[in-house]
Order: C-alpha cells, then sequence, then structure tokens
C-alpha cells in the first residue's frame, strides 16, 4: 500500500467551511481504501458496486475503482472532482494484485472510462463537505445509456 508524504496535516478553514489540510512537519501519511466496482462479472447488471460512499472532510483516501466486466464504464463525478484536493490518479492494465500501472493522470480526473479488465486508484483528500453525483453516461448501440439503465450513485463528504 502506497503511504503519500507530506508535512503533517492541519486543517485551514475556507471562507465556505470547507476543511484544506495544511503543511507542518514532514510524516508519512497512509490514506484509507476505498473499493468500487462498476458493474459485477457475476450479473453483468449497469451498477456501482457500492452504489453510495461517505467520506470524511481532511481525510486522506485512495478510491480503487475494478471494472470486473466485459462491459466500458466511466466514473463522472464532476462535483466530488471540485470537492477534493487531487494527490494522483494511477492506471493499472489488469484489477489483480500483479497489475502494472500504465499511467498516472496529471491534476484532478474529471471523467476516467474503465475498460474491461481495468483499475485505477484515486488518491486525493476529501475536502468540502456535501452531496455528489456519481454517473456513468456510457453510450449503448442503442442510444442508451449506463445511467439510463440505473448506473448512478453518491458520494458524500462529511
Amino acid at each position: 500500500m502506497r503511504k503519500s508524504i507530506i508535512t503533517a496535516v492541519t486543517a485551514t478553514v475556507l471562507a465556505t467551511g470547507a476543511f484544506i489540510p495544511a503543511v507542518v512537519s514532514a510524516q508519512e501519511i497512509e490514506p484509507i481504501r476505498v473499493t468500487m466496482e462498476l458493474g459485477s462479472a457475476s450479473d453483468n447488471l449497469h451498477r456501482f458496486h457500492p452504489d453510495h460512499t461517505t467520506f470524511k472532510s481532511g481525510t486522506l483516501y485512495t478510491l480503487v475503482v475494478t471494472n470486473p466486466t466485459s462491459n466500458v464504464h466511466e466514473i463522472d463525478s464532476e462535483g466530488l472532482v471540485g470537492a477534493v484536493l487531487s494527490v494522483e490518479t494511477v492506471v493499472f492494465d489488469d484489477v489483480g494484485d500483479d497489475a502494472q500501472k500504465i499511467a498516472m493522470v496529471v491534476g484532478a480526473p474529471k471523467e476516467i472510462v474503465f475498460y474491461p479488465g481495468s483499475r485505477a486508484e484515486w488518491t486525493f483528500w476529501a475536502v468540502e463537505p456535501g452531496d455528489y453525483e456519481l454517473v456513468c453516461f456510457t453510450e449503448e448501440k442503442d442510444g442508451t445509456t449506463h445511467w439510463d439503465a440505473g448506473m448512478k450513485g453518491t458520494f458524500t463528504i462529511e
């Protein structure tokens, strides 16, 4: 598990009431790992598993997203992207433990497309409390989207 090296965290309050981590002394912080699957290999339905995830403001997380299905999916949560401080997003060629890193996203990942059998790990500080919509707008040949089929959810920062 990867540790983020930062300088000890204190909270700075913005005018909006959000907490921002600030640097005060060098130490390693282990992010809390939260997992999410895009669909399910057993039922192949268009769903997020789980479809609701809660994060605590001022806490470092790694959101591990895998696509175990034979479908292309995306994860899109523009609101959440604006409510966190992104550290890094690493893309892997497989969902397993032997997966190789194949790319890193610089900046905040507004939208990530996941091909079958892929994984990405997004490390961020949860900052701005609120509820943020999570959607998959991947379009099928008939013009319907996975969102139309029920692939939606919510991220909450408390």
